[in-house]
């Protein structure tokens, strides 16, 4: 009997963290469905190689994504003063500027050997998105952090749902005016930034107070203080994203974006 006490008890203390799964779960996984709801829409607005061209250039994205903030927007939920986790959250905005200042440099250094390399020149007029989807998404995941560990997790969930609702209604868009990828690749983007504004605008509604004590000492003090998530964490993200992305990218190098824009379809009606 009293193990059957001890047990309700136990349910009842993590009725809250089991209610804040499900919301993200649902959120989450409707997010999900409805892109795969879209797909045999999209698959008649454009063809393989276009979805080829999408596959590239997400997985070039993503390893600029790992660098955004270096890490550091993993340590926001952790601090018990708000104030610390406000120089964090300026930190890891600062960083990311760098970086996507940083990206554009190498990107024009580099954009024709690498597109070349990737059998994927038809980026070469639109890889200038890139850039803003680093913005985008690099913002998203900052602000998220923040928002998780004021466990506003309703929110998070409604902004997955915006993003694939954006991501999708501009492919759909732009695909019945017949732009070639330009509709993936803005879809993506846009999709990527999708909620951010909604975060961006509650954070500043309640939590103004605390980022106004934000200051250049504080900043400094809260990157030494977390220096082991980009020295030790970067690496081991990296890893992990290049094991993700590097069957898209070995395709395009053997055998070109067609063959990688029927892979990324099917990877995305196995990954749902």
């Amino acid at each position: 009997m009293n193990i059957v006490i001890s047990w309700l008890q136990l349910m009842l203390q993590k009725k809250t963290f089991y209610r804040h799964v499900l919301v993200l779960i649902t959120g989450t996984s409707f997010a999900q469905s409805l892109a795969v709801i879209a797909s045999p829409l999209l698959t008649r607005l454009y063809n393989p190689e276009e979805f080829g061209l999408l596959a590239v250039y997400i997985s070039i994205l993503s390893i600029f994504v790992l660098f955004g903030s270096l890490q550091y927007e993993n340590a926001i939920p952790l601090p018990k003063d708000n104030k610390v986790a406000a120089n964090l959250l300026v930190l890891c905005f600062i960083i990311l500027t760098g970086i996507c200042f940083l990206s554009c440099i190498s990107l024009w250094i580099v954009k024709k050997q690498l597109l070349r390399l990737l059998h994927a020149r038809g980026l070469e007029r639109y890889i200038w998105l890139l850039p803003f989807s680093l913005l985008g998404n690099g913002t998203y995941n900052i602000l998220n952090y923040w928002v998780i560990r004021k466990k506003a997790f309703i929110q998070i969930a409604t902004t997955k749902i915006s993003q694939s609702l954006g991501m999708i209604g501009t492919q759909i868009i732009v695909g019945l005016l017949k732009q070639g990828p330009l509709g993936l690749l803005l879809g993506d983007s846009i999709g990527r930034m999708g909620g951010s504004g909604r975060l961006t605008y509650l954070i500043l509604r309640e939590d103004r107070k605390v980022l106004s004590k934000v200051t250049s000492g504080g900043i400094r003090q809260a990157a030494s203080r977390f220096k082991k998530f980009p020295l030790i964490s970067s690496g081991s993200a990296l890893l992990k994203e290049l094991s993700i992305q590097f069957p898209a990218v070995l395709l395009a190098v053997a055998c070109g974006p067609q063959i990688v824009g029927w892979f990324m379809l099917v990877q995305r009606v196995l990954g749902m």
